[in-house]
């Protein structure tokens, strides 16, 4: 039944039943509760995970949140397979979920911030990134060598022709974070190129630096 509403029976296969319950603004509408004796009955999980990795029977915003919230990387509830049993639906607990997202989500902004930022040093990451990134003995060469770069913001903007240059270039820094985003840096030349790869597997080149004493022209 619906917590706010008339008494409404839900069918548990997903195929005929929309579980996001969406209301005229594509948000929850209540909580939904299975009736009495459900209990008994098979969930199909299988349905449910192939519901949403191809966004239907959830809205939209539903879907964008399951999607994070069951990262792969970060979760391994579809290796539970019949035993899985689906989030609660209850406004108090999507509410919840929202906010633990999108302090992530924050997080993961953060650390993009830095790691574009001219104040990154690939082997003294900081505070936002997992410990492991960073080595025990701190090279004065690579602060250095950070504080030289420049912003070449004229080449970033040529993404087709960077795009094209780093697939056939290995990374000198390739670190993932716990939500399988993958920060690299590519040095080509005189270049250093800094790119980010969701776990869609695009990628961003979010900044592109020169050394301080190279031909900038």
């Amino acid at each position: 039944r619906l917590s706010m509403g008339m008494p409404r029976g839900v069918d548990l296969n997903l195929d005929s039943f929309n579980l996001s319950a969406i209301a005229e603004n594509s948000t929850w509408a209540g909580t939904v509760e299975a009736p009495v004796g459900a209990e008994s009955l098979s969930f199909d999980s299988k349905a449910f995970w192939s519901s949403l990795d191809a966004g239907k029977e959830l809205a939209a915003q539903d879907t964008c949140l399951f999607l994070d919230v069951f990262n792969p990387h970060m979760s391994d509830r579809r290796d539970e397979g019949d035993l899985f049993v689906p989030p609660q639906t209850g406004l108090t607990y999507q509410h919840r979920l929202k906010l633990l997202v999108g302090e992530e989500a924050e997080v993961a902004r953060k650390r993009q911030e830095h790691f574009f930022g001219n104040t990154f040093v690939a082997d003294n990451a900081g505070p936002l990134f997992p410990a492991s990134w960073s080595s025990t003995i701190a090279s004065d060469a690579a602060a250095a060598r950070a504080k030289a770069l420049v912003p070449r913001p004229d080449l970033q903007a040529e993404q087709a022709t960077l795009h094209h240059i780093l697939e056939s270039s290995a990374p000198h820094f390739d670190q993932r974070g716990e939500d399988g985003a993958r920060f690299l840096v590519y040095r080509v030349g005189s270049l250093e190129v800094r790119a980010v790869r969701g776990r869609d597997g695009e990628m961003h080149i979010g900044a592109v630096y020169g050394e301080g004493g190279a031909d900038q022209a």
